[in-house]
């Protein structure tokens, strides 16, 4: 199965496919960042084959240190299949200290799901098959260095299943290693193991979780999970935004995302309303515990891609088609039938009806006036069959990848909805927590066309308010002084800092309005690049919300990747909240209400 494009979009290869060239062009690389300069560590060589020549990996998908080692799981080309996984390991990174330990992986395919449990090392790769990616069913590994295939297997093939095709995910939570699948007949699956092996054989004992698709069969993909609290998340896929039954387009869907307790209670956090497929047993109508539909809105957000935790904050990037409706909008138009356009547009009518949401559109007014004209271009499409208005306007808000934060796995915010404006991002490809910075990699295979190639993003500057100790702290009583910390800063160096009145949406290279008065105008790094703990603003504090700007580079203007900023901690938008200094009854008797309040909202959800 191939996606036809009918038009160029970027230059053919050079070379034709098959030959040494070509094969060369498209070796998968392996690059190292140190001290802000990339080195090219590694290159996939190349072999012959019956079909012509090909990269032994044409991409390198997972990463993960065990060991003392750092291993990395390459594929074969997508089209055509080629079942030659591999997985190669280095002690240093170095260039020339790559050794291959693929074993019997070299002849499956999709080799994902790195992950060490209990010591071991685990990974996911497929059988070949007759799937639409050339998988047949799914299987975990584990790294047995001293039998002379290097790994065995510890779970039956597709988990018993025969449709169960592909595991793209492997995760630790709850002392359990849990996969999950990819069904394109039944939905996907989550399934989880303690590493008990009964039989002796090597084969792990394995309990379901969740089946068909959590109620959706077009819920194929349980494409990526991550740990926030006491919570494990999935978020869905549909592979390549099509919905496949015996190898037949039938239609699509935005993805879902649900979320798992340490009792294996599952809960619809993000999804549809009305499911397109839901198995017999399942409901019809649902309630999302966060209210926001399938994709958060957007009909073309077809990927969870990846998710990962950062200081605390749960951030999930997208795969968004949003900017192939310039190129490939009767496809696009195809997939966005009535009977979709109907349900969408019945879901994003519910979502905004709530309490919460009302909310946020009024703190929003941009957000308030997209969303709108998103639903009168929706109405346009449903009565006339035009979709030329509604296309338009998804690509002018949502041409390029999402990128949304929670601190909770309720109330979620966007950080990005055009791929860091840039529309060619489709895709937020990885994300990844180090050095107490958030990077972000994105998927952009369109090389000479401006804005195009993959591009690794770095999280940028943190500020934070916090107390006299460092601790974070969002909520202050008016006798108590505003401290500020941050990191990431040059070393030795004072910047200009602004406490303001709370601002609902920071705009590009919008001035900054006036600080508050009697607060702090500067900050200092120390020799580590580091603010720490700085009185901003002494008592008395007066009650209201508000923001924290660091001006980088002393312009009066907040930009958007230079300078620093917190907000979107408390109250919506606001980085942290002044409140009046009541009697302590008073105060308690508030967050009994709000607790009382929040749980009619949850108990309203579910039913």
């Amino acid at each position: 199965m191939g996606l036809e494009i009918p038009i160029d979009i970027v230059e053919d290869p050079a070379n034709p496919i098959g030959t040494p060239g070509w094969a060369n062009e498209m070796r998968g690389e392996i690059w190292r960042y140190s001290d802000g300069v990339w080195e090219l560590v590694h290159r996939s060589p190349i072999m012959e084959t019956p079909r012509g020549w090909y990269p032994v990996s044409y991409g390198y998908r997972m990463m993960g240190t065990f060991e003392d080692y750092l291993y990395v799981c390459g594929i074969g080309t997508w089209w055509p299949p080629m079942p030659f996984s591999r997985v190669i390991r280095s002690a240093s990174g170095d260039l020339g200290t790559w050794e291959d330990v693929t074993g019997i992986l070299a002849r499956t395919n999709n080799v994902r799901g790195l992950v060490e449990y209990k010591g071991k090392l685990y990974v996911s790769a497929s059988i070949p098959g007759a799937s639409p990616t050339g998988a047949g069913l799914g299987v975990v590994y584990r790294y047995n260095p001293a039998t002379p295939g290097l790994w065995t297997p510890v779970s039956e093939n597709g988990f018993g299943s025969d449709y169960n095709a592909e595991i793209p995910y492997l995760i630790v939570f709850n002392n359990h290693l849990y996969a999950s699948t990819v069904n394109y007949a039944t939905g996907f699956e989550v399934w989880k193991t303690d590493g008990t092996n009964p039989d002796g054989d090597g084969i792990y004992e394995w309990q379901q979780v969740v089946r068909e698709g959590f109620g959706d069969t077009w819920n194929q993909w349980g494409m990526t999970m991550e740990v926030l609290n006491d919570y494990l998340y999935v978020g869905s896929a549909v592979g390549a935004g099509m919905v496949m039954k015996d190898s037949e387009i039938v239609g699509t869907r935005p993805f879902d995302v649900i979320r798992i307790d340490k009792d294996d209670n599952v809960e619809l956090v993000v999804g549809a309303y009305t499911p397109s497929d839901p198995p017999a047993g399942w409901p019809t109508l649902r309630t999302p515990s966060s209210g926001w539909p399938a994709g958060f809105g957007n009909p073309l957000n077809f990927y969870v891609w990846h998710m990962e935790v950062h200081d605390g904050i749960l951030y999930l990037g997208t795969f968004d088609a949003c900017m192939f409706l310039q190129y490939i909008p009767d496809l696009i138009a195809g997939l966005l039938d009535g009977e979709t356009l109907d349900s969408l547009s019945e879901e994003l009518d519910l979502a905004l009806s709530e309490a919460d949401f009302q909310q946020m559109l009024q703190e929003y007014p941009e957000l308030a006036q997209s969303m709108e004209e998103l639903l009168k271009a929706y109405a346009q499409a449903r009565e006339t069959g035009d979709l030329t208005q509604l296309l338009s306007l998804l690509l002018q808000y949502f041409g390029g990848a999402d990128l949304w934060k929670t601190a909770d796995g309720i109330n979620w915010l966007p950080v990005t909805l055009n791929g860091f404006d840039n529309q060619y991002n489709y895709g937020i490809r990885r994300l990844l927590s180090v050095c107490d910075l958030l990077y972000v990699g994105t998927a952009n295979p369109f090389t000479g066309l401006p804005g195009g190639g993959c591009e690794v993003l770095e999280g940028g500057l943190r500020l934070e308010s916090c107390d006299q100790t460092g601790a974070r702290k969002d909520i202050f009583d008016t006798t108590e002084t505003l401290y500020a910390k941050g990191k990431g800063y040059l070393p030795s160096t004072t910047y200009d800092i602004y406490v303001v009145n709370d601002v609902c949406i920071w705009s590009d290279c919008m001035p900054i309005p006036e600080r508050v008065p009697g607060t702090a105008t500067q900050v200092s790094s120390d020799a580590l690049g580091e603010i720490p703990p700085t009185a901003v603003w002494k008592a008395p504090l007066i009650p209201g919300k508000y923001d924290i700007v660091i001006d980088v580079d002393g312009d009066g203007e907040y930009c958007r990747y230079i300078d620093a900023l917190d907000n979107n901690d408390v109250k919506i938008t606001a980085a942290f909240f002044v409140i009046p200094e009541y009697p302590l009854g008073t105060i308690l008797g508030l967050f009994m209400c709000i607790a009382a309040l929040r749980a009619f909202r949850w108990a309203r959800l579910r039913h």
